[in-house]
């Protein structure tokens, strides 16, 4: 006996193929309240931005980040904006002076919440290092 040939209609693959395809699609699609969120970060500080369709809009927040030396500086965050993933994602770092970043990553995890990353890392006026750490945050739909 040789090989048995499975016929399949034309019209039933193509069709069979776009079905995948929009499931496929759907599942990378993240459905949220567009508007804007307010929350707080693990270290008992402040943070809000604006999703939109397509990002998140005037990202802004506080730190407190500790030095090397045993000092201690405030940081406030305004006005990052950065483009939404499909998956719902959004992540930027800046480096205004060598020495100086802030990263912020964020992640739609349901419709009307947001959790995230944010660190700041600089030098107070002694020159000494100065860090957040790791700092989470969760955020959500204000009415």
């Amino acid at each position: 006996m040789g090989p048995v040939q499975l016929r399949i209609p034309r019209r039933a693959l193509i069709a069979a193929i776009c079905v995948a395809l929009v499931a496929a699609t759907a599942a990378f699609a993240v459905s949220y309240r567009t508007g804007k969120y307010a929350g707080d970060t693990s270290q008992g500080t402040r943070i809000g931005f604006k999703l939109t369709k397509t990002a998140a809009r005037g990202i802004h927040f506080d730190l407190k980040l500790t030095c090397t030396d045993g000092g201690e500086v405030d940081f406030t965050f305004v006005g990052g904006d950065e483009n939404l993933t499909k998956k719902g994602t959004f992540s930027f770092t800046t480096h205004p002076s060598p020495g100086v970043s802030t990263h912020v990553d964020g992640k739609i995890v349901s419709k009307k919440k947001v959790t995230g990353h944010l660190r700041r890392r600089s030098h107070n006026s002694k020159g000494a290092a100065c860090d957040s750490g790791k700092v989470t945050f969760t955020a959500k739909h204000k009415h």
